[in-house]
């Protein structure tokens, strides 16, 4: 039994780390710039819009509860993430014009 036990606990561990999943160069370096362009851009704002940012969009927060947890009114988390989510657009949108204009300019060499 000793014997059996070990040996399905060494078949399991092989069997956890055998294939990790290829991922497409393309996508590596899609998902790198996603994480350039939101740091990017998160350090540009101010903390306080930063923090709503932050809890709402990538903590998955709601209003309530990042008025909670920062002690400031529902109305000014709205504000500010309203605000924040705006100005965020427009740097995707801008990010996303460059690199089409970027597409256009390579295709045509």
């Amino acid at each position: 039994a000793y014997r059996y036990r070990s040996r399905a606990a060494k078949n399991q561990r092989v069997c956890a780390v055998a294939t990790p999943e290829l991922v497409a160069p393309d996508e590596v370096v899609a998902v790198q710039e996603a994480a350039a362009l939101v740091t990017a851009f998160l350090t540009e704002q101010v903390p306080e819009q930063r923090e709503v940012f932050v809890l709402a969009e990538l903590e998955g927060l709601s209003g309530p509860e990042i008025a909670a947890a920062l002690g400031t009114k529902l109305n000014t988390v709205y504000s500010r993430l309203r605000l924040v989510r705006r100005q965020f657009a427009r740097v995707v949108k801008r990010s996303r014009a460059h690199a089409q204009r970027e597409m256009r300019h390579a295709s045509a060499r």
